[in-house]
């Protein structure tokens, strides 16, 4: 009974110590290993899109202009945006299953939750079995850069979320990524009167009726 009793405590305080020590660095380690690995894959996957579609701001965005040469309308085109969008996913997915073959290297003095031993000792490969979910949506942004002109930016904005089965716990992690994929200059009409007074000019501009 005493013997049955003394392996039942340094079970107790084994599974203690994995669960407040172990487990933490474990998931610590995985989280910022995935990450890293994440964000790569969905950089490089939006640039094989835009590359392998050969995509342009014109096969993205349809600028209409009025009688008067003014622009009257900006509008998305919807087909190549999904097209584009599609193309992204799948190549984002193809970079995930890569996460297969990874591994997290955790030194073996970092499991006795001593700062001083951290990092300290031979490694040990802890594996992952990645669970990916990609989605992705269009941004679009506008900048005055002259009295007549407009600079139009369009980024896409991938966000990637992977649940890790770890041996000791299962862990979700989420990576948003905004990428320009295409700019243009929109140059409209020259105003005949341009005012640009700043803080003064909007306080005289309160005292028009």
């Amino acid at each position: 009974m005493i013997v049955f009793f003394l392996l039942s405590f340094i079970i107790f305080l084994t599974a203690v110590y994995f669960k407040k020590v172990v487990t933490p660095v474990v998931v610590s380690a995985a989280d910022a290993k995935v990450k890293t690995v994440m964000m790569s894959a969905i950089n490089k996957s939006v640039f094989s899109a835009v590359d392998k579609l050969n995509i342009s701001y014109g096969d993205l965005v349809k600028i209409s202009y009025g009688d008067d040469n003014g622009v009257s309308m900006i509008q998305a085109v919807t087909p190549s945006l999904n097209r584009l969008a599609r193309e992204v996913v799948a190549a984002a997915e193809a970079e995930f299953s890569d996460l297969d073959y990874h591994s997290v290297p955790i030194p073996v003095g970092t499991f006795t939750g001593i700062s001083l031993l951290s990092g300290a000792g031979p490694e040990i490969n802890v594996g992952l079995v990645p669970m990916e979910f990609v989605y992705c949506e269009f941004r679009s942004v506008f900048e005055a850069v002259g009295i007549n002109q407009t600079l139009h930016k369009m980024y896409i904005t991938v966000t990637a979320v992977v649940t890790l089965i770890l041996p000791v716990k299962n862990i979700s992690a989420e990576v948003c990524s905004d990428i320009l994929i295409c700019e243009n200059i929109i140059v409209g009409r020259v105003p005949g009167f341009y005012l640009n007074a700043g803080a003064i000019g909007e306080k005289l501009l309160n005292l028009v009726p």
